[in-house]
C-alpha cells in the first residue's frame, strides 16, 4: 500500500499498527486518524496547521486498471491514487475510459478535514463477440 505524493505510510495502513479493540470506539478513533494525520504530514515536511486544514482523498478502480484518475478536472493519477491531500470540500472524481471496460459516472466525494474518504470507480468489463462462418 503506497503512501502520500511523497512515499510516507498511508494514514489506514498506521492505522492497523495501533490495533486493538479501543479503535472500534468512533471518538477514540477519530482522534487517532487525527493524530496520525498531522504526524503522516510532518514527516512530509508540513506543519500540523497545514495538516489540519486538510483531508485525504484516496481514489481506487475496480478492478485495478490503468486509467487516469481527474479530480475537479485536472489529472490526479494513473491506476488509482494514494492520499491525495485535498482541501475540505466537494469534488468531483472521474475516471478515463480503458479499452474493453465501460468506465464509471463521474462522482461526487465530500472531504473533511483531518478524515479520509474513500472513492472507487467500479469499472464493467465490456464483452466480444466472436463470428465464426
Amino acid at each position: 500500500m503506497g503512501g502520500w505524493r511523497n512515499g510516507t505510510v498511508g494514514l489506514t495502513q498506521s492505522l492497523r499498527l495501533f490495533g486493538g479493540s479501543a479503535l472500534k470506539k468512533p471518538r477514540i478513533r477519530r482522534v487517532v486518524e487525527v493524530a496520525l494525520c498531522c504526524v503522516l504530514a510532518g514527516m512530509a515536511g508540513e506543519s500540523a496547521a497545514a495538516a489540519a486544514t486538510t483531508g485525504l482523498l484516496r481514489v481506487t478502480s475496480s478492478p485495478a486498471l490503468s486509467t487516469q484518475v481527474l479530480v475537479d478536472g485536472q489529472i490526479a493519477d494513473s491506476w488509482g491514487l494514494n492520499w491525495l491531500k485535498e482541501a475540505p470540500g466537494t469534488h468531483t472524481v472521474c475516471f478515463t475510459h480503458v479499452e474493453g471496460w465501460t468506465e464509471p459516472p463521474c462522482q461526487t466525494a465530500t472531504v473533511n478535514v483531518g478524515a479520509t474518504t474513500t472513492v472507487t470507480g467500479s469499472f464493467t468489463q465490456r464483452g466480444g463477440l466472436h463470428v465464426f462462418t
